[in-house]
């Protein structure tokens, strides 16, 4: 089985409709990105025809409110009844970015670029001026947990892309769980705006009537809800506590919509949705397996879109080796072909996110995982129900909501 006739294969799933495409031809979460920052009101970017498209259904307002939910997949929004608050309000289905993963689709709606632009490529992230693998939200090196900002990694070499609410006119405010308030990462997706941590829905809520209230000019709100992927992440996204936890969402934004009265458009979408594994689809290494022995540092990328740089003279053999193990399950591209099969958006790698993603790049055919084991995590910590970062509908779909 060679490396053409994996990406051959790739395109088999692509016309089948087992796995998605990320492509500009289909309305997606960058081009929402860039909708929003238009309608928040960032000049200077050209919009593109899906960016204008969905601009188009946001429709001009004085207030803008973002709520960016978690996990809330398209098959979520699905579960719930027909003539329910958010099913009533459904605008678009959008794609995601590849990986289908926070920091990559975050990343994406943040700078209106595409993965291969901002160079945020997955939860585990190769940085080479530290030359570490690090997990880039808790802003962290992945094996020993040390901070970067100690390791001398600044924010800005982390994420190259400035994000885009740096530039808006409306005063901006991100509302953000109190854990997660002074987070770097999501200082960074707010561009230094204000930030301020809430508690509960029902607080947020009463945080933004009450700015919308007092405010004496256009405000931009963004809405962060984890709620979603937690869940679904801990029991699977199909687990009744998971669809719980999306009717729970949809109960708060038609209280949000309620508590705004008209005064502001309210946008919801997620970043990525997920897809429920376990078993023998669970394929865990550590750092004395065959594999490993055969790359210059621990693989990177996510559960379902794993990178890998491998040792001068070893491709080969390393692609024999996995491809023996695990070619039924996933397929093997040089970052070669993944740039030309646009994988990761439209156009070329740049130099710094071809650094970060090696040699090769294994992508899931389904429900698979590839997991490495730090010597920071328990298995328990890392082996979880629900996972995302692949390419199957499940992952990649996403609602736009527009109140």
């Amino acid at each position: 089985m060679g490396t053409v006739r994996d990406t051959d294969r790739l395109e088999d799933e692509f016309r089948a409709g087992r796995l998605l495409r990320p492509s500009v031809d289909t309305l997606n979460v960058v081009d929402l990105g860039n909708a929003i920052a238009s309608a928040a009101g960032a000049s200077g970017r050209p919009l593109t025809r899906g960016a204008e498209t969905i601009a188009g259904m946001i429709g001009p307002d004085r207030h803008l409110v973002f709520v960016a939910a978690d996990g809330f997949g398209a098959v979520l929004l699905e579960s719930l009844a027909p003539d329910s608050f958010l099913r009533r309000h459904a605008a678009a289905t959008l794609h995601t970015v590849f990986p289908s993963t926070t920091a990559s689709a975050f990343a994406s709606m943040a700078t209106g670029e595409w993965p291969n632009r901002h160079a945020a490529v997955g939860w585990y992230t190769y940085v080479p001026q530290i030359d570490a693998v690090t997990t880039i939200i808790p802003f962290v090196r992945s094996a020993d947990g040390s901070p970067l900002a100690d390791l001398g990694l600044a924010v800005d070499e982390a994420f190259p892309i400035p994000s885009l609410l740096a530039d808006i006119d409306m005063p901006s405010l991100s509302l953000l769980p109190a854990a997660m308030e002074y987070g770097t990462f999501s200082a960074y997706l707010s561009g230094g705006t204000p930030a301020r941590g809430y508690s509960s829905f029902a607080e947020a809520i009463e945080i933004i009537a009450t700015r919308l209230r007092k405010a004496s000019q256009p405000t931009f709100t963004y809405l962060y809800v984890p709620d979603v992927d937690f869940a679904g992440h801990e029991w699977g996204f199909s687990d009744p506590r998971t669809l719980a936890a999306a009717a729970a969402v949809e109960q708060a934004l038609e209280s949000l919509a309620a508590a705004v009265a008209g005064r502001a458009r309210v946008v919801m979408t997620a970043d990525h949705g997920g897809l429920d594994t376990v078993g023998d689809r669970v394929h865990l290494i550590t750092a004395s397996d065959p594999l490993v022995r055969l790359l210059k540092h621990e693989p990177s990328g996510d559960s379902r879109a794993v990178y890998f740089h491998v040792q001068e003279g070893k491709d080969a053999e390393f692609q024999a080796v996995f491809r023996d193990r695990f070619g039924d399950r996933f397929l093997l591209m040089t970052i070669d072909e993944a740039e030309e099969m646009e994988l990761f958006g439209p156009g070329y790698l740049t130099s710094e996110t071809r650094r970060r993603l090696g040699s090769l790049v294994a992508v899931s055919l389904g429900a698979d995982v590839f997991l490495y084991g730090w010597p920071t995590q328990s298995t328990e910590d890392e082996i979880h129900v629900g996972q995302h970062s692949g390419l199957t509908p499940a992952e990649m779909l996403v609602p736009m909501i527009v109140i």
